[in-house]
């Protein structure tokens, strides 16, 4: 079960996000701050729980446990406080609104409205625990109003109206809930969230136990006590499994679970993580950075689950380094691939790149799907030169020459990357200097690109860049490419081209020069300088250099640069030009 699409009205300062699309995987609300993007999240957080609610209670009484309890349902958790979602009129509904009554008498409601989409086994399912068959497509409307609440199934089943599902909506709300989770992430993450988020897997989990050994539980309390003692390591077990791909320095982890009440509520236990990294600690004296992490480590556990989650995260990148938000977007994107995320984010670095249509800029009391990539970087306030407002595609390469000579490549080798360098929406960056990779993909990444691509030489000066910028977490094996040659151990651009296209550039006495040049054990260069070498002359870095730019001032000035090149070395080649043609 996944969310298809969420609509929001008059709720605090939003007024309207009408069938926001909700993508399969991350979906990302931009915007400045007090915008908003809270409030969104919010919304579907009051949504979630209003259908759990109403799996165990008739409608009439959710006034009773949203619009009247107020301060019901806040509990102690160490030294926090958590709350559980409520309705308050005037907090909730559009101060702007709440100053003049409309004419016909009666403000509008706050709505809430979620799209579902199911499964072929869902639809099924469906039919057998409801009663009614139905498509792939599945909604629940919420209106409150200042002193009722109204939940309605708009659904049309097959020959009666929607009214037929909205008199079963508790079967229905019960239906959902079975199959589809939340989790909240507040930007201010306490020490106690990773143990609430444990607490709720540990009890949900230990809950079954009990039903199945429940004689025992009530034969001998001890019994019990060693059975879940026996779960609990299971599940420190695999939990640490997860956790050291996160944290690698953890030695072991311990859960303390102290089992106070037969009634299996996290309420009445108490949850403890104890990380051993060198030295026994628990949780709460660990950094703010260190509990996101492993809260999120918990979550990736915890997704094994059959049911389907929906992960809201607000701003991931608060009180956290530049590595572990590059940690904790690998952990998104490692969860996005069985649940959807949604997150509220500042950070360029947290756009979705793979869909721009799944971030959604709050702005104006209005949310709104995003078209273009300079929308995001109005949004976040990234300020570009001209030549790179259109661009959506960077990509990176070693040297001038290299930017010159493949520049003109993929414009004749490519009719569309041939329209997109002319558009500028795709751009070609130089490094000057390999080591510079991992600095400058960083600085290009927070230009909201939908991809930064990288060609480097195939060399071992690029392969320590590639590596040190992998263990930062900047770039990752989809991120790159290489001017590889089949049976060659070392390659630059150069050793791409025909030898006759550039001979006349180079000094030939030496009678061996072509052997000299066909030697696959060297790249390009080392084999130019040796040349000049066995000619009797000496070639510098610079004069190398010259030679270069000679060579790729006469790729561009030939009439048909692509002869240049030799059509069996360049398949490296061929695959860059396909990794760019499918990003327009």
């Amino acid at each position: 079960m996944k969310i298809k699409q969420f609509t929001v009205e008059n709720y605090r300062s939003i007024t309207k996000a009408y069938k926001l699309p909700i993508d399969e995987k991350i979906t990302v609300l931009l915007g400045k701050n007090n915008e908003g993007k809270s409030n969104m999240l919010r919304a579907l957080i009051g949504t979630f729980y209003i259908i759990s609610l109403l799996r165990r209670k008739a409608t009439s009484e959710l006034n009773e446990y949203i619009l009247e309890r107020r301060f019901v349902g806040r509990r102690r958790m160490g030294d926090e406080i958590d709350s559980r979602w409520d309705y308050i009129w005037e907090r909730d509904y559009p101060i702007m609104k709440q100053e003049r009554l409309p004419r016909s008498g009666e403000f509008q409601p706050t709505k809430f409205r979620l799209d579902l989409l199911l499964d072929k086994d869902e639809r099924t399912a469906f039919k057998n625990e409801v009663g009614n068959n139905i498509n792939e497509n599945l909604s629940v409307a919420i209106e409150i109003y200042k002193e009722s609440i109204n939940v309605t199934i708009p659904k049309r089943a097959y020959g009666d109206t929607g009214r037929v599902f909205t008199e079963k909506k508790e079967q229905i709300a019960k239906f959902i809930s079975s199959r589809l989770d939340s989790v909240y992430i507040p930007a201010i993450r306490p020490a106690s969230l990773s143990l609430d988020i444990l607490d709720d897997l540990l009890s949900k989990e230990l809950r079954v136990i009990a039903d199945e050994e429940k004689s025992k539980y009530e034969e001998a309390i001890a019994t019990i006590r060693r059975i879940y003692q026996d779960n609990i390591n299971r599940i420190s077990l695999k939990l640490k499994t997860h956790l050291k791909t996160i944290l690698r320095n953890i030695r072991d982890i311990e859960i303390l679970y102290d089992i106070g009440s037969p009634n299996f509520s996290r309420y009445n236990n108490r949850c403890d993580i104890v990380i051993d990294d060198g030295v026994k600690t628990s949780i709460y004296e660990k950094g703010e950075g260190i509990k996101s992490l492993v809260a999120l480590g918990i979550i990736r556990y915890s997704k094994e689950s059959e049911k389907s989650l929906t992960l809201m995260v607000e701003e991931p990148e608060a009180h956290l380094h530049s590595g572990a938000i590059k940690q904790i977007k690998q952990i998104f994107y490692e969860i996005s691939e069985q649940n959807q995320i949604i997150i509220t984010t500042h950070s360029p670095l947290f756009v979705n790149r793979q869909n721009i249509g799944a971030n959604i800029i709050v702005t104006n009391n209005n949310a709104k799907q995003v078209r273009e990539i300079s929308e995001i970087r109005d949004s976040l306030g990234v300020a570009i030169t001209d030549n790179l407002i259109n661009s959506e595609v960077a990509l990176i390469v070693e040297g001038k020459t290299d930017e010159q000579s493949i520049s003109t490549y993929l414009m004749h080798k490519s009719v569309k990357l041939k329209n997109a360098l002319k558009e500028n929406r795709l751009v070609i960056n130089y490094l000057g200097g390999v080591t510079r990779l991992a600095e400058r993909k960083s600085l290009l990444e927070s230009l909201v690109f939908k991809k930064v691509i990288c060609f480097l030489d195939f060399d071992n000066k690029a392969k320590e860049a590639i590596e040190s910028a992998k263990k930062k977490l900047i770039i990752s094996d989809d991120d790159y490419l290489q001017s590889t040659i089949t049976g060659y151990k070392e390659a630059e651009f150069e050793d791409y081209l025909k030898f006759d296209f550039y001979q006349d550039l180079i000094p030939t006495t030496n009678a061996n020069w072509r052997g000299i040049l066909a030697n696959k054990k060297k790249k390009w260069s080392a084999k130019i300088k040796e040349l000049y070498s066995a000619s009797g002359k000496d070639l510098t870095d610079d004069g190398l250099m010259d030679l270069k730019n000679l060579i790729s001032k006469k790729i561009k000035g030939n009439s048909a640069p692509i002869d240049a090149f030799c059509s069996e070395k360049s398949s490296s080649l061929d695959s860059l030009v396909s990794k760019l043609e499918s990003y327009f």
